[in-house]
């Protein structure tokens, strides 16, 4: 920046304080002003009438400038109007000072006031201060110099030694609030470069943010689907292999049809026909070629809903949800492609209706479950559960594996973007720090939590040995709220135990 610029700058931070520093200094002394002709009629009976045009003088000028520096835009035009207002003020008592007897050194103490006040109030630059205590310090010797018959030099002296100490006190005072408030516009100004800067760096930290995550939901559907096309490459063989039989057997039905219908043929010829085209085994065989068909195209229209149910609703809206039905679909999106030694339990109960979208919690569960799958191997069990206490303002989805757990120094870090136990290859570690982020956006949190240890409930999971046996493994909670709400939680969550220290 420039030094026009800066100046400019300085300008337009100081405008609005000066203007109210003037409006409080001309209020004051309006204020002040004709609470001291009493105290004139009081001390100074004989010249009081002698004081009072100066009083009212400086009365009007004061209500001038609170008039006109309510309408000024000029920072000039401002400190002229406070340079009047302390000029008047002071020349007036100036002019008073060679009429009082008595209570001098009372009148001296207001006089003084003129400068004291200007140290308080008055942040305006040096320029301004200095030539103007002047020139109010000089009217006091040459009103007692020309209006005095016989001035008293001891007394003359004496003030102007205390009018100069409160020039030189105020002068300084001014100088340091100038250059505080010289501080604080620079500092403001760096803070607000340093407001901008990091709201620049935030929205490209959401917008980085927001591509991981649909990088990250395109990966997860990316490795879902690529092992769907195996469930529907089944399907889809069967009805293949199948279609041209069907025609085959169609074909040769309206043959022995059209052979029927004409006049010529008789029932021996018919039957020799029939029994040509085998059609007895057509007919069998037909049946069950069409029933292969229904059930290949029962196959894909489940694999069709699920996938369906899992991706539902993807827009960033919020809408009633049953969390259940989503968990349903990703555990039979999942449970395809694993092994049928591992075990999924599944135990939902009856939770209410919560303010979420869908498909955003979807994602959390595949990544829970993912992690969950790869955690037990090729053996093992799973839970999957909903907890809800009636009365409660949040929903509990429960993740529980059999699997070998997570280790105490991966724990800290389990929530940090890119970090992952897994093989090279086989995991991104964004799975957790976008669901973690996904869970804080609808005002839920995500957490490891001490895993319970659970016995398993199938056979199947009985037999599948001792790393099956129990629930022991890893333990992730989805806390989730009924209404959405966005509070303010830390980054990272970590048992209490877990906290460094």
């Amino acid at each position: 920046m420039t030094e026009p610029d800066r100046a400019r700058e300085l300008q337009r931070f100081f405008f609005p304080r000066e203007r109210s520093q003037v409006l409080a200094v001309s209020l004051i002394v309006a204020l002040v002003i004709p609470a001291w002709i009493p105290f004139d009629y009081l001390l100074e009976p004989l010249v009081w009438k002698r004081f009072l045009p100066l009083r009212l003088l400086v009365f009007l000028v004061c209500l001038g400038v609170q008039w006109t520096a309510r309408r000024t835009r000029r920072l000039l035009m401002l400190r002229l109007q406070a340079a009047l207002v302390m000029l008047t003020t002071g020349i007036s008592i100036a002019l008073m000072m060679p009429s009082v007897h008595d209570y001098y050194a009372l009148y001296l103490l207001g006089f003084s006031l003129v400068f004291w006040g200007s140290g308080v109030f008055y942040v305006w630059p040096l320029g301004w201060q200095v030539p103007t205590l002047l020139l109010v310090l000089l009217s006091y010797p040459l009103a007692e110099l020309l209006l005095r018959r016989t001035p008293e030099y001891t007394q003359l002296w004496g003030g102007l030694f205390y009018l100069t100490t409160a020039l030189l006190v105020s002068s300084g005072n001014v100088l340091i609030q100038r250059r505080l408030q010289e501080r604080l516009f620079l500092g403001s100004r760096r803070l607000a470069r340093t407001n901008r800067e990091l709201s620049l760096a935030m929205q490209k930290l959401k917008d980085a943010q927001a591509r991981l995550v649909v990088s990250e939901k395109q990966s997860a559907l990316g490795r879902l689907l690529a092992n769907l096309s195996h469930e529907l490459n089944n399907p889809m063989t069967v009805i293949q292999n199948n279609l041209d039989p069907i025609k085959g057997y169609f074909d040769d039905t309206l043959a022995q049809l059209e052979a029927a219908r004409q006049q010529d043929s008789t029932p021996a010829q018919v039957a020799e026909r029939w029994q040509a085209a085998d059609q007895d085994f057509v007919s069998e065989d037909y049946g069950s070629a069409v029933q292969a068909v229904r059930t290949a195209v029962g196959r894909i229209r489940a694999v069709h809903a699920d996938l369906r149910a899992f991706v539902r609703g993807d827009a960033p809206q919020r809408v009633q949800v049953d969390v259940r039905e989503g968990l349903r679909a990703t555990v039979a999106m999942l449970r395809r492609n694993v092994s049928a030694e591992v075990t999924v339990q599944e135990d939902y109960g009856s939770p209410p209706l919560i303010e979420a979208s869908p498909g955003q919690l979807n994602q959390v569960f595949f990544n829970l479950l993912q992690n969950a799958i790869d955690a037990v191997g090729g053996r093992g069990v799973i839970l999957v559960q909903t907890r809800y206490t009636p009365g409660d303002a949040y929903i509990e989805v429960v993740v529980q594996d059999s699997g070998p757990g997570v280790s105490a120094e991966a724990r800290p870090h389990l929530f940090e973007p890119f970090f992952t136990t897994k093989p090279v290859g086989k995991g991104t570690g964004l799975g957790l720090a976008i669901s973690y982020q996904i869970v804080l956006d609808h005002g839920g949190l995500l957490r490891l939590a001490s895993p319970v240890p659970r016995a398993a409930a199938s056979d199947a999971a009985k037999d599948a040995g001792p790393a099956g046996a129990t629930l022991t493994g890893a333990c992730f909670v989805v806390k989730l709220p009924l209404v959405a709400r966005r509070p303010s939680l830390p980054a990272i969550q970590l048992l209490p135990s877990e906290k460094p220290r």
